[in-house]
Protein backbone atom coordinates (compact mmCIF):
# COMPACT_ATOMS: atom_id res chain seq x y z
CA UNK A 1 0.00 0.00 0.00
CA UNK A 2 1.07 3.30 -0.57
CA UNK A 3 2.09 5.79 2.21
CA UNK A 4 -1.58 7.45 3.45
CA UNK A 5 -2.63 10.48 3.04
CA UNK A 6 -3.72 10.55 6.69
CA UNK A 7 -5.28 8.37 9.01
CA UNK A 8 -8.40 8.63 10.23
CA UNK A 9 -10.27 8.14 13.28
CA UNK A 10 -13.44 6.17 11.85
CA UNK A 11 -11.80 4.59 8.80
CA UNK A 12 -8.71 3.33 10.53
CA UNK A 13 -9.18 -1.02 10.41
CA UNK A 14 -12.90 -0.39 9.68
CA UNK A 15 -13.22 -3.79 7.74
CA UNK A 16 -15.47 -3.25 4.78
CA UNK A 17 -16.54 -5.49 2.58
CA UNK A 18 -16.69 -3.73 -0.98
CA UNK A 19 -18.03 -6.45 -3.75
CA UNK A 20 -17.09 -5.17 -7.47
CA UNK A 21 -13.81 -3.71 -5.90
CA UNK A 22 -11.82 -3.79 -9.41
CA UNK A 23 -15.17 -2.25 -11.22
CA UNK A 24 -14.94 0.85 -12.74
CA UNK A 25 -16.32 3.08 -9.29
CA UNK A 26 -14.85 -0.15 -6.93
CA UNK A 27 -11.34 0.21 -8.33
CA UNK A 28 -11.05 3.99 -7.15
CA UNK A 29 -13.30 3.05 -3.97
CA UNK A 30 -10.65 0.50 -3.10
CA UNK A 31 -7.67 3.28 -3.26
CA UNK A 32 -9.48 5.76 -1.24
CA UNK A 33 -10.50 2.75 1.77
CA UNK A 34 -7.21 2.13 1.67
CA UNK A 35 -5.44 6.22 1.83
CA UNK A 36 -8.00 6.24 5.46
CA UNK A 37 -6.81 3.35 6.50
CA UNK A 38 -9.49 0.82 6.33
CA UNK A 39 -9.63 -2.88 5.93
CA UNK A 40 -10.58 -3.15 2.94
CA UNK A 41 -12.50 -7.41 1.82
CA UNK A 42 -12.28 -6.91 -1.86
CA UNK A 43 -14.64 -9.62 -3.45
CA UNK A 44 -15.39 -9.35 -7.24
CA UNK A 45 -15.01 -11.38 -10.57
CA UNK A 46 -11.98 -11.64 -12.28
CA UNK A 47 -12.69 -10.88 -16.18
CA UNK A 48 -10.58 -8.97 -19.28
CA UNK A 49 -11.64 -5.42 -17.38
CA UNK A 50 -10.99 -6.78 -14.25
CA UNK A 51 -7.89 -7.96 -14.70
CA UNK A 52 -6.65 -4.49 -16.73
CA UNK A 53 -8.04 -2.33 -13.25
CA UNK A 54 -6.52 -4.59 -11.10
CA UNK A 55 -3.36 -4.13 -13.07
CA UNK A 56 -3.56 -0.15 -13.07
CA UNK A 57 -4.41 0.32 -9.61
CA UNK A 58 -3.12 -2.06 -8.29
CA UNK A 59 -5.61 -3.06 -6.62
CA UNK A 60 -4.00 -6.23 -4.68
CA UNK A 61 -2.02 -4.57 -2.48
CA UNK A 62 -4.44 -2.08 -1.86
CA UNK A 63 -6.78 -4.38 -0.11
CA UNK A 64 -6.20 -6.55 3.02
CA UNK A 65 -8.05 -9.34 1.47
CA UNK A 66 -9.58 -10.14 -1.84
CA UNK A 67 -11.56 -13.03 -3.58
CA UNK A 68 -12.27 -13.00 -6.86
CA UNK A 69 -15.77 -14.90 -7.41
CA UNK A 70 -19.25 -14.74 -8.91
CA UNK A 71 -21.82 -13.06 -6.72
CA UNK A 72 -24.16 -15.44 -7.50
CA UNK A 73 -21.83 -17.70 -6.17
CA UNK A 74 -23.29 -17.80 -2.40
CA UNK A 75 -21.05 -20.35 -1.62
CA UNK A 76 -18.07 -18.68 -1.97
CA UNK A 77 -19.16 -15.46 -1.20
CA UNK A 78 -20.45 -16.72 1.87
CA UNK A 79 -16.72 -18.18 2.81
CA UNK A 80 -14.93 -14.90 2.45
CA UNK A 81 -18.24 -12.99 4.22
CA UNK A 82 -17.12 -15.33 7.08
CA UNK A 83 -13.29 -14.51 7.10
CA UNK A 84 -13.89 -10.55 6.76
CA UNK A 85 -16.75 -10.23 9.14
CA UNK A 86 -17.38 -6.60 7.97
CA UNK A 87 -18.28 -3.66 10.03
CA UNK A 88 -19.41 -2.24 6.89
CA UNK A 89 -20.57 -3.53 3.62
CA UNK A 90 -20.05 -1.00 0.40
CA UNK A 91 -22.07 -3.86 -2.71
CA UNK A 92 -21.05 -1.95 -5.74
CA UNK A 93 -20.88 -5.02 -7.48
CA UNK A 94 -23.74 -5.54 -10.59
CA UNK A 95 -24.49 -5.61 -14.01
CA UNK A 96 -24.44 -1.90 -14.88
CA UNK A 97 -25.09 -1.46 -18.52
CA UNK A 98 -28.72 -0.37 -19.94
CA UNK A 99 -27.08 -1.95 -23.08
CA UNK A 100 -26.03 -4.78 -21.75
CA UNK A 101 -29.48 -5.82 -19.90
CA UNK A 102 -31.55 -5.64 -23.38
CA UNK A 103 -28.47 -8.22 -24.87
CA UNK A 104 -29.11 -10.47 -21.55
CA UNK A 105 -31.94 -9.54 -19.17
CA UNK A 106 -31.96 -12.72 -17.24
CA UNK A 107 -28.37 -12.22 -16.57
CA UNK A 108 -28.88 -8.36 -15.69
CA UNK A 109 -31.96 -9.83 -13.16
CA UNK A 110 -29.89 -12.96 -11.88
CA UNK A 111 -26.67 -10.65 -10.36
CA UNK A 112 -28.68 -7.57 -9.77
CA UNK A 113 -31.53 -9.17 -7.81
CA UNK A 114 -30.37 -12.68 -6.42
CA UNK A 115 -26.52 -10.95 -6.37
CA UNK A 116 -28.07 -8.56 -3.60
CA UNK A 117 -30.28 -10.96 -1.69
CA UNK A 118 -27.28 -12.99 -1.40
CA UNK A 119 -25.07 -10.36 0.31
CA UNK A 120 -27.91 -9.26 2.54
CA UNK A 121 -28.78 -12.80 3.92
CA UNK A 122 -25.07 -13.14 5.09
CA UNK A 123 -25.56 -9.98 6.60
CA UNK A 124 -29.13 -11.14 8.50
CA UNK A 125 -27.27 -14.04 9.73
CA UNK A 126 -24.39 -12.00 11.15
CA UNK A 127 -23.38 -11.44 14.91
CA UNK A 128 -22.14 -7.75 14.02
CA UNK A 129 -24.23 -4.65 13.61
CA UNK A 130 -23.47 -4.14 9.95
CA UNK A 131 -24.04 -0.72 8.21
CA UNK A 132 -24.74 -1.45 4.33
CA UNK A 133 -24.66 1.06 1.40
CA UNK A 134 -26.28 -0.66 -1.66
CA UNK A 135 -25.75 1.40 -4.74
CA UNK A 136 -28.73 1.11 -7.06
CA UNK A 137 -29.04 3.58 -9.86
CA UNK A 138 -30.76 7.09 -10.44
CA UNK A 139 -33.08 4.71 -13.21
CA UNK A 140 -34.93 2.88 -10.63
CA UNK A 141 -37.36 5.73 -10.71
CA UNK A 142 -40.96 5.56 -12.81
CA UNK A 143 -39.29 8.13 -15.90
CA UNK A 144 -42.14 9.57 -17.84
CA UNK A 145 -39.74 12.62 -19.23
CA UNK A 146 -41.76 15.38 -17.92
CA UNK A 147 -37.98 16.99 -16.87
CA UNK A 148 -38.77 16.89 -13.43
CA UNK A 149 -36.33 16.23 -10.65
CA UNK A 150 -36.56 12.86 -9.06
CA UNK A 151 -36.91 12.62 -5.22
CA UNK A 152 -36.52 9.97 -2.91
CA UNK A 153 -40.24 9.33 -2.42
CA UNK A 154 -41.10 9.32 -6.27
CA UNK A 155 -42.39 6.17 -7.71
CA UNK A 156 -40.40 3.15 -8.59
CA UNK A 157 -40.63 1.61 -12.03
CA UNK A 158 -38.06 1.40 -14.22
CA UNK A 159 -39.30 -0.35 -18.06
CA UNK A 160 -36.06 -1.59 -19.56
CA UNK A 161 -34.37 -4.75 -17.50
CA UNK A 162 -31.84 -2.71 -16.21
CA UNK A 163 -33.84 -0.42 -15.06
CA UNK A 164 -36.39 -2.56 -13.28
CA UNK A 165 -33.61 -4.73 -11.73
CA UNK A 166 -32.29 -1.62 -10.22
CA UNK A 167 -35.96 -0.93 -8.74
CA UNK A 168 -36.31 -4.18 -7.44
CA UNK A 169 -32.96 -3.73 -5.75
CA UNK A 170 -34.77 -1.47 -3.97
CA UNK A 171 -37.70 -3.36 -2.90
CA UNK A 172 -35.53 -5.85 -1.30
CA UNK A 173 -33.33 -4.16 0.47
CA UNK A 174 -36.16 -2.10 1.95
CA UNK A 175 -37.79 -5.09 2.62
CA UNK A 176 -34.61 -6.69 4.86
CA UNK A 177 -34.99 -3.06 6.30
CA UNK A 178 -38.38 -3.41 7.55
CA UNK A 179 -38.63 -7.09 8.12
CA UNK A 180 -35.33 -7.54 10.36
CA UNK A 181 -34.28 -4.18 11.00
CA UNK A 182 -31.03 -4.45 9.36
CA UNK A 183 -28.84 -0.84 9.19
CA UNK A 184 -29.36 -0.29 5.22
CA UNK A 185 -29.17 2.55 2.92
CA UNK A 186 -29.74 2.67 -0.67
CA UNK A 187 -27.32 4.95 -2.84
CA UNK A 188 -29.31 6.37 -6.47
CA UNK A 189 -26.42 7.82 -8.51
CA UNK A 190 -26.39 10.00 -11.49
CA UNK A 191 -24.32 8.84 -14.24
CA UNK A 192 -20.28 8.37 -13.25
CA UNK A 193 -17.54 9.37 -15.04
CA UNK A 194 -13.74 9.43 -14.17
CA UNK A 195 -10.51 6.77 -15.70
CA UNK A 196 -10.62 3.39 -15.54
CA UNK A 197 -14.18 3.39 -17.45
CA UNK A 198 -13.82 0.90 -20.31
CA UNK A 199 -17.29 -0.12 -20.50
CA UNK A 200 -19.29 -0.09 -24.24
CA UNK A 201 -22.22 1.91 -25.41
CA UNK A 202 -21.04 4.79 -22.41
CA UNK A 203 -20.73 7.43 -23.63
CA UNK A 204 -17.16 8.47 -21.96
CA UNK A 205 -15.34 5.44 -22.78
CA UNK A 206 -16.99 5.87 -26.81
CA UNK A 207 -15.92 9.39 -26.73
CA UNK A 208 -11.73 8.41 -25.44
CA UNK A 209 -11.80 5.21 -27.74
CA UNK A 210 -12.82 7.80 -30.86
CA UNK A 211 -9.67 9.99 -29.70
CA UNK A 212 -7.26 7.39 -28.74
CA UNK A 213 -7.67 4.76 -31.25
CA UNK A 214 -9.28 7.12 -33.92
CA UNK A 215 -12.85 5.12 -33.65
CA UNK A 216 -16.08 6.89 -35.36
CA UNK A 217 -18.46 8.24 -32.17
CA UNK A 218 -21.50 6.76 -32.99
CA UNK A 219 -23.90 8.76 -30.43
CA UNK A 220 -27.45 7.35 -29.67
CA UNK A 221 -29.27 10.63 -28.69
CA UNK A 222 -27.64 13.80 -28.58
CA UNK A 223 -29.72 15.27 -26.80
CA UNK A 224 -30.17 13.34 -23.11
CA UNK A 225 -29.68 14.59 -20.41
CA UNK A 226 -27.93 13.27 -17.45
CA UNK A 227 -26.54 14.13 -14.20
CA UNK A 228 -22.87 13.77 -14.85
CA UNK A 229 -20.24 13.57 -11.72
CA UNK A 230 -16.69 12.27 -11.11
CA UNK A 231 -15.95 8.73 -9.29
CA UNK A 232 -13.77 10.90 -6.91
CA UNK A 233 -16.68 12.94 -6.34
CA UNK A 234 -19.34 10.51 -5.92
CA UNK A 235 -16.73 8.16 -3.79
CA UNK A 236 -15.86 10.60 -1.59
CA UNK A 237 -19.76 11.69 -0.66
CA UNK A 238 -20.51 7.68 -0.23
CA UNK A 239 -17.59 7.87 2.19
CA UNK A 240 -19.10 11.09 3.79
CA UNK A 241 -21.99 9.38 3.94
CA UNK A 242 -21.36 6.15 5.59
CA UNK A 243 -19.86 7.81 8.48
CA UNK A 244 -22.98 9.42 9.72
CA UNK A 245 -25.12 6.61 9.13
CA UNK A 246 -22.80 3.91 10.51
CA UNK A 247 -24.22 5.95 13.57
CA UNK A 248 -27.65 6.91 13.14
CA UNK A 249 -29.87 3.97 12.28
CA UNK A 250 -32.87 6.41 11.30
CA UNK A 251 -30.50 7.39 8.08
CA UNK A 252 -31.43 3.92 6.77
CA UNK A 253 -33.67 4.20 3.41
CA UNK A 254 -33.24 5.81 -0.31
CA UNK A 255 -30.89 8.69 -0.99
CA UNK A 256 -30.28 10.28 -4.00
CA UNK A 257 -26.36 11.18 -5.19
CA UNK A 258 -26.09 13.56 -7.72
CA UNK A 259 -25.34 17.09 -8.96
CA UNK A 260 -27.05 20.37 -9.02
CA UNK A 261 -27.85 20.34 -12.43
CA UNK A 262 -27.83 17.75 -15.44
CA UNK A 263 -26.08 18.44 -18.90
CA UNK A 264 -27.06 17.18 -22.29
CA UNK A 265 -24.46 14.55 -24.30
CA UNK A 266 -23.82 17.12 -26.84
CA UNK A 267 -21.83 19.59 -24.21
CA UNK A 268 -20.08 16.45 -23.14
CA UNK A 269 -19.11 15.41 -27.24
CA UNK A 270 -18.39 19.13 -27.70
CA UNK A 271 -15.92 19.25 -24.56
CA UNK A 272 -13.71 16.24 -25.48
CA UNK A 273 -14.18 17.84 -29.26
CA UNK A 274 -12.52 21.35 -27.59
CA UNK A 275 -9.22 19.23 -26.73
CA UNK A 276 -9.39 17.00 -29.74
CA UNK A 277 -11.20 16.24 -33.10
CA UNK A 278 -12.79 12.82 -33.41
CA UNK A 279 -15.51 11.72 -36.08
CA UNK A 280 -18.56 11.09 -34.84
CA UNK A 281 -22.56 9.97 -36.46
CA UNK A 282 -25.72 9.84 -34.83
CA UNK A 283 -27.28 6.38 -34.43
CA UNK A 284 -30.91 6.06 -35.47
CA UNK A 285 -31.34 3.37 -32.62
CA UNK A 286 -33.02 5.00 -29.90
CA UNK A 287 -34.41 2.23 -28.09
CA UNK A 288 -32.36 1.52 -24.80
CA UNK A 289 -32.24 4.85 -22.64
CA UNK A 290 -34.81 7.86 -21.35
CA UNK A 291 -33.93 11.17 -22.95
CA UNK A 292 -34.21 13.48 -19.60
CA UNK A 293 -33.09 12.24 -16.48
CA UNK A 294 -32.11 14.98 -13.27
CA UNK A 295 -32.25 14.21 -9.36
CA UNK A 296 -32.65 16.19 -6.23
CA UNK A 297 -29.89 16.29 -3.95
CA UNK A 298 -32.04 18.23 -1.69
CA UNK A 299 -32.10 15.66 1.09
CA UNK A 300 -28.59 14.78 1.46
CA UNK A 301 -27.56 18.67 1.10
CA UNK A 302 -29.91 19.99 3.52
CA UNK A 303 -30.06 17.15 6.06
CA UNK A 304 -26.10 16.25 6.21
CA UNK A 305 -24.48 19.08 4.09
CA UNK A 306 -23.10 16.65 1.89
CA UNK A 307 -22.85 18.12 -1.64
CA UNK A 308 -20.86 17.36 -4.72
CA UNK A 309 -17.04 19.31 -4.95
CA UNK A 310 -16.86 19.41 -8.69
CA UNK A 311 -19.14 21.19 -11.59
CA UNK A 312 -19.27 19.39 -14.86
CA UNK A 313 -16.04 21.11 -16.81
CA UNK A 314 -13.76 19.93 -13.46
CA UNK A 315 -15.42 16.74 -13.68
CA UNK A 316 -14.89 16.32 -17.40
CA UNK A 317 -10.91 18.15 -17.33
CA UNK A 318 -10.12 15.42 -14.82
CA UNK A 319 -11.51 12.93 -16.76
CA UNK A 320 -9.74 13.62 -19.82
CA UNK A 321 -6.18 14.43 -18.13
CA UNK A 322 -6.73 10.54 -16.80
CA UNK A 323 -7.69 9.25 -20.05
CA UNK A 324 -4.54 11.33 -21.76
CA UNK A 325 -2.02 9.95 -19.11
CA UNK A 326 -3.26 6.45 -19.95
CA UNK A 327 -2.90 6.69 -24.07
CA UNK A 328 0.14 9.10 -24.57
CA UNK A 329 2.26 7.78 -21.14
CA UNK A 330 4.13 5.46 -19.72
CA UNK A 331 1.16 2.50 -18.33
CA UNK A 332 3.97 1.81 -16.22
CA UNK A 333 2.80 5.32 -14.62
CA UNK A 334 -0.96 5.38 -14.64
CA UNK A 335 -0.85 3.57 -11.22
CA UNK A 336 1.55 6.71 -9.32
CA UNK A 337 -0.46 9.13 -11.37
CA UNK A 338 -4.15 7.95 -9.58
CA UNK A 339 -2.55 7.68 -6.71
CA UNK A 340 -2.00 11.82 -6.93
CA UNK A 341 -5.26 12.12 -8.25
CA UNK A 342 -6.16 10.44 -4.80
CA UNK A 343 -4.52 12.06 -2.48
CA UNK A 344 -4.60 15.67 -3.56
CA UNK A 345 -8.58 15.22 -3.94
CA UNK A 346 -8.69 13.87 -0.39
CA UNK A 347 -6.63 16.69 1.02
CA UNK A 348 -8.31 19.37 -0.65
CA UNK A 349 -11.98 17.72 -0.08
CA UNK A 350 -11.52 15.59 2.92
CA UNK A 351 -9.61 16.61 5.57
CA UNK A 352 -9.83 20.42 4.95
CA UNK A 353 -13.78 20.48 5.33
Amino acid sequence: MENMVEKTKFWENKKVLLTGFNGFKGSWMTLILSQLGAKVYGYSLNNKIEKRNNKIFSLEKNCYKFFYGNILDFNSLKKFFNISKPDIIIHMASQALVYNSFEDPKKTFEINSSGLNNILSLALKSKKKISSLILTSDKCYYNNETKRKFSEDDKLLGEDPYSASKSIQEIIAYSYMKSFGLNIATARAGNVIGGGDYSKFRIIPDIIRSIFEKKTLVIRNIKSTRPWQHVLDINLNYIKFIEKFYYDKNLSGPWNFGPDKSYDVKKIVNFFKSKKYFKTKISKDKKFEKKYLQLSNKKLKSNLKIKNSFDINKSLELTYDWYSEYFTKDKEKIYKYSMMQVKNFLKHYYFKN
